[in-house]
């Protein structure tokens, strides 16, 4: 009786073993999502050549497709750090009277590289159920473009990367779902919010903009 129990005992303590070694580690992923991505004013450019009652629509903000490459470490089943970079376009489209009579259609789009820094929480057992994640962000602003279509001049583009600062900081919230169906692959669905407290318009220092975005992120991961 006494082998047997501490047998028993001898096999608990090694899957207790286990499981705090299956519990923690690295891993990479990779996720895809799609995100809303507004700027907080409408004007930075049009102090250029114009002034803000030139508008004549209202500004769309972008949607754009967000692909994330992602790596990071698990301290346990509940609490992991993630890093990684990804890319997304920011921006603006509206309809504009610059001088006179000429109508044009204008399309800015901003690209940029996303590299976070987050702290994940996970609620639940084994890896599986909700979680929640937050960190500081920066985009690295890769370039400015300015789409413009008229009956006038027809459609040229126009090189506005010098009206943006190159680098700009913010912070990341996310909520979702991650389920954990064995010890190696890991599955996530969630939102992810995007939100820049770095004024990014070096055109009018006066007019702040800002960067954020809203979107849902699909991912799935390797641990190791």
């Amino acid at each position: 009786m006494r082998k047997f129990i501490h047998a028993l005992v001898l096999t608990v303590f090694l899957m207790l073993c286990t499981n705090l070694t299956k519990a923690y580690g690295p891993f990479v992923g990779v996720s895809i999502g799609i995100n809303n991505v507004s700027l907080s004013k409408i004007d930075p450019l049009w102090l250029k050549g114009g002034s803000v009652s030139d508008k004549i629509s209202s500004s769309v903000s972008k949607y754009t497709f967000m692909p994330f490459l992602y790596g990071g470490y698990a301290f346990s089943n509940k609490l992991s750090l993630v890093t990684g970079f990804g890319s997304f376009n920011a921006g603006q489209h509206y309809t504009d009277s610059l001088i006179g009579q000429r109508v044009e259609d204008v399309n800015l789009t901003i690209k940029n590289v996303y590299i976070p820094m987050l702290l994940r929480y996970t609620a639940g057992h084994g890896g599986s159920g909700f979680y929640f994640e937050v960190g500081p962000h920066v985009n690295l602003m890769q370039s400015a473009v300015m789409n413009n279509s008229s009956d006038l001049l027809g459609a040229y583009k126009t090189d506005v990367t010098s009206y943006f600062t190159k680098k700009d900081y913010g912070f990341t919230l996310g909520l979702g779902i991650h389920f954990q169906p064995n010890d190696h692959l890991g599955l996530q669905f969630g939102f992810r919010g995007i939100y820049g407290y770095q004024n990014i318009n070096l055109l009018s220092p006066n007019t702040i903009v800002k960067t954020s975005a809203l979107g849902l992120q699909i991912g799935a991961e390797y641990r190791f």
